[in-house]
Parts: structure tokens; sequence; C-alpha cells
């Protein structure tokens, strides 16, 4: 045997570290061998979350509609004019004065009353019913049990505030397993496209281990947009604040004025601030090609300012141009302003999140295709619980 030949087979008995090695042949990668036991063991922890995460989400997928479809709503009769939106608020505060109004919705469908968002010192929520003509109270929304249940696990976990912060958690997992996964799939430069192919040959643990690494493969574009908009919604605070400093974010634009905690002085019924009335319009007067009010959010504790969705159609309209108000609650001065036209890219950035989470970017087609998708982190998962567990029996035999 030749020095040359000696070399070759020793370089191909030791093991190899560094990036280079990992890129041409991860076999034998010190790095691949790290990462796999990240991905393994992370994936062995949160299986089962992510296996509730992705039936919960799938189910509500098409939650608006079903809720529709299976509640009746109390109708009102249209008037002559609508009440200010203050009237509106007192009427509701009236019936229920131990809970502070956190946000308003004012359809404008015919028939439809406005729904009135509010919390209480327990943090018990309610969204109560208001004829926005007369300011008589409905009652609460008529809602499906069952979907509430699953809307309440997806997005809380069931235990509000600490749910939302634990989904949070669960969506760097959920980015952590996307990342290492491309490592542990990585088949060499040349043989990278042969990762997008299932084999069927061998037993049954090599096939699962095919179908588990080229699914991860094909849908890794929809798990980082999960693992991503997960974490927005976890800490939405957090993450407005740093893209803020790449992007600007209408929503982090400081207050004129420092104000006292979200739940006094700029809720409603504060003698310290301005009227909800003259809040919208000064927002009108920053938008002046709009005509109605749709959405107003009052701040909490990830958001300080005030905000208020106006709308240039009087009638319910997906195509109507949307213009988005931020305003001190306390001073009633504008903050910034966002169209739908030209937002801040800061907030073409959070929309487009909120959207691809949901599946709502093109309508009911979007939303079917998410249907699909949205059972291939189960997938992932319920595979991936098999080839750890197979991995265990094996080495105990």
């Amino acid at each position: 045997m030749d020095v040359k030949q000696k070399v070759i087979d020793a370089d191909r008995k030791s093991p190899k570290s560094g990036f280079v090695q990992a890129i041409k042949d991860p076999r034998r990668s010190r790095v691949r061998k790290f990462v796999y036991q990240v991905h393994r063991w992370v994936g062995a922890v949160v299986a089962v979350y992510i296996i509730v995460m992705s039936i919960t989400g799938v189910s509500l997928v098409f939650h608006d509609e079903l809720s529709d479809a299976l509640c009746t709503q109390p109708k009102i009769k249209t008037g002559s004019e609508r009440l200010p939106l203050s009237r509106v608020i007192d009427g509701f505060q009236k019936q229920y004065s131990d809970y502070n109004v956190t946000g308003l919705i004012v359809s404008r469908k015919e028939g439809c009353p406005v729904d009135v968002f509010a919390v209480d010192n327990r943090d018990e929520r309610i969204d109560c019913l208001v004829d926005p003509f007369t300011a008589q109270v409905l009652g609460p929304r008529q809602s499906n049990p069952q979907l509430e249940f699953l809307r309440d696990v997806h997005h809380n976990l069931l235990s509000g505030k600490t749910g939302r912060t634990v989904n949070g958690v669960g969506a760097i997992c959920l980015f952590i397993l996307a990342l290492t996964g491309v490592v542990i799939w990585w088949r060499g430069v040349k043989n990278w496209l042969a990762g997008f192919r299932i084999s069927i040959a061998g037993g049954a643990r090599r096939i699962n281990w095919s179908l588990h690494t080229v699914l991860g493969a094909w849908s890794l574009p929809f798990l980082l947009i999960m693992s991503i908009s997960g974490f927005y919604f976890g800490f939405t605070a957090f993450f407005e604040k740093s893209l803020n400093y790449v992007f600007a974010v209408s929503s982090q634009r400081p207050l004129n004025e420092p104000t006292i905690a979200p739940t006094t002085d700029s809720m409603p019924g504060s003698k310290n601030r301005t009227s909800i009335d003259q809040l919208v319009a000064n927002a009108k007067l920053r938008a002046p090609n709009t005509a109605v009010v749709e959405r107003i959010a009052w701040p909490d504790n990830r958001r300080p300012a005030l905000r208020i969705w106006l709308s240039d159609s009087s009638t319910a309209d997906d195509n109507a141009s949307k213009t988005q108000v931020f305003l001190d609650p306390i001073t009633g001065s504008v903050l910034a302003v966002s169209t739908s036209g030209r937002p801040p890219a800061g907030d073409l950035v959070l929309q487009w999140l909120i959207r691809l989470h949901f599946g709502t970017f093109f309508g009911a087609a979007s939303k079917t295709l998410w249907l699909f998708l949205g059972l291939i982190p189960a997938v992932l998962s319920i595979s991936g619980l098999v080839l750890f567990w197979t991995g265990i029996k094996t080495r105990r035999t």
C-alpha cells in the first residue's frame, strides 16, 4: 500500500470537526453529531406541546366562519344616526361598572352591534354587544364552547399571560428544531438534492427517518414562519421594541408626556384622559380620506399608545383603504400614522407576520392550504418521537 493510500485511509477513520468538514462531508463531522443531540433532545421535550399547537391551530383556521355559523348574534334596527362612541361606552359601563374597556370593534355590516371588549380587576375578560343607535347593552357575544376552548388552549394554554409566555418559549424551541434540522438533513455538496426525495429502501426505521427529514426540508419556510410569528405573539413588546431598532414600528413611538399605568389614567372613565370622541376626531384629521372607525384598542402593558383603525368605506369592504392612527391617550396628540398603502417598514413586517401565521394573506385559498400545512409540525413530532424511542430501544438491546 503506497503512502497516499495510507493517508486517505487514516483520514477516513479519524473524526473531523469544523465548518468546512460539515459542509463537504457532514457524516464524519463533530459539529453534526452535537447538533443532532440538540435536535433529538429538544424535539423529545417539546413534541407533545408541538402536537397540541399544531392540531389546535388547524382547528382554528376557519374559527371566525365557524363561529358565525354556529352562534346566532342579536340583530339591531338601523337608526337614523349612530351615537358617539362615548355614549356607547357609557351604556356598557352602566351595566358593567367593574370592567375597564380595552377595545371596540365597530362592524360595518347592516344590523350588527358594536363589540365592546373589557377586563375586570381579576383579569376576567368579556366581549359584550351594544346597540350603536341606542347604547342598549344586548349582552355578551354568543360563542361556541368547543371553539373557545381550542382557542384558549392555542393562544394561552388555558393560563392567560403565563400561557402566552410559554408559547413564546415553545416558538423558540421550534426555531431551534428547524435550524438544527437543516444541519442534520444536509448530506454534503454532492448529495444535497437527494435530501428532497423520500426513500422507501430499508426497514421501517429507515423509511421513517427519510420521511421525517424530507418533510422537514420541504416545510422549512412554513416552520420558520410559525416559529418567528409565535415568538412575536408570546413576547410582543420585546419583539416590537427590537424590530423598532431596525425598522420603524408605529406602536413604539414614545408618548409626548409620561403616563401612569394604562389601567388608570388612559382607560375610559378617567378624568385625566382625552375623551374618546376627541381622540377619534384627532385621528380623522390625520386621515382625511377615511370615513368611519372600524376598531379602537386602548393602551396595555405591551403598547403605550391608543390605536384607532379607520376605513375609507362605510361598508364591509376588505379592499377599502385602511389607516391606523396612534395617539397619546392623555394628551390626545397623534404619535404616528400608518396607512395600508404605505405603512412604515416595521408595521409591514408585523402585518405580514400576522397574515402568514393565520393564513389570511389570500383569503379562503390560503386558509385551506394552511389546514394541511398546519398538520406538518404534528407529523414531524410524531415521527421524531418514534425515532427517539426506537433509538433508545436499540441501544438497550
